[in-house]
């Protein structure tokens, strides 16, 4: 189905007297002649897009009847991954375990609306960032060994994890900060994506010395802060209290907001 078709479509749902439930941020209308992958019935529209690995099928819908969905959800693959952002945490559990789907993983939503002040009273980030010239972004020789550390540590399906050319874009556009040992090897790694008004930790990896490793989280951000940014954010997997810990001190706090990761069951 063309962008047109799936605009059409999304209109003719929202016409309609029930309340249109949904789980898509794609902006269409950037991509005016993109052919999709979709599945459709009278009250349900399922677009299928790939992710960059080219094995895991992320789906994204608007209904106005769950019924409807389900049956639509129920012929996909068993690569399919569907996410939902919510604030009740078990939204849909059940109702998509009935057609094959599990809950695969609960993220928790930190943040903090502006840094700056937090940075101010902060103690922590003040007694971990160090005095000292040091450089931790990426260089393009690093790009292998950053893929390799990422696809160990995080499933593909909960992380949407770049292949090397997007590892490159992310070097080049100074996303990507990462800790060696002696050996060279890479330990830790901290990759964001920083806007004029927000900074969202994407990927956080220590497994090296924390000194360097606040040190290295501290001085982006405040990177960040002196280019007049506020607002940060980053998401937790529920059952990792040690990533909930580290962006407590960064004086993050829980939003109420869940996203949920569902699997098709093979």
């Amino acid at each position: 189905m063309r962008t047109d078709g799936i605009i059409a479509k999304i209109r003719e749902l929202k016409l309609k007297k029930t309340r249109v439930i949904t789980n898509c941020y794609i902006q269409f209308k950037t991509e005016p002649d993109k052919e999709w992958n979709v599945l459709e019935s009278n009250n349900s529209l399922v677009i299928v897009c790939v992710d960059s690995d080219g094995i895991t099928e992320r789906l994204f819908f608007y209904t106005n009847d769950i019924a409807d969905l389900l049956f639509l959800i129920g012929r996909c693959n068993k690569n399919s991954v569907i996410e939902i952002i919510t604030r009740d945490r078990n939204e849909l559990v059940d109702a998509f375990k009935t057609v094959g789907f599990s809950l695969l993983s609960r993220l928790i939503k930190y943040s903090v609306k502006d840094i700056a002040e937090v940075s101010t009273i902060n103690e922590f980030i003040h007694n971990n960032v160090d005095d000292t010239t040091d450089s931790y972004l990426a260089e393009l020789t690093d790009s292998n060994g950053i893929y390799n550390i990422l696809y160990e540590n995080f499933d593909t399906r909960i992380s949407r994890l770049p292949v090397l050319e997007e590892i490159n874009n992310a070097i080049n556009n100074n996303e990507i900060l990462i800790c060696k040992d002696d050996e060279g090897s890479i330990k830790s790694l901290l990759q964001v994506n920083i806007m004029p008004k927000s900074y969202y930790i994407s990927q956080i990896i220590n497994h090296g010395d924390k000194r360097k490793f606040h040190d290295m989280i501290g001085k982006s951000i405040s990177d960040y802060i002196d280019a007049g940014g506020k607002y940060m954010y980053a998401w937790a997997e529920e059952t990792n209290p040690a990533s909930q810990r580290l962006f407590q001190k960064y004086g993050m706090k829980s939003e109420g907001l869940y996203l949920l990761v569902f699997a098709k069951n093979n």
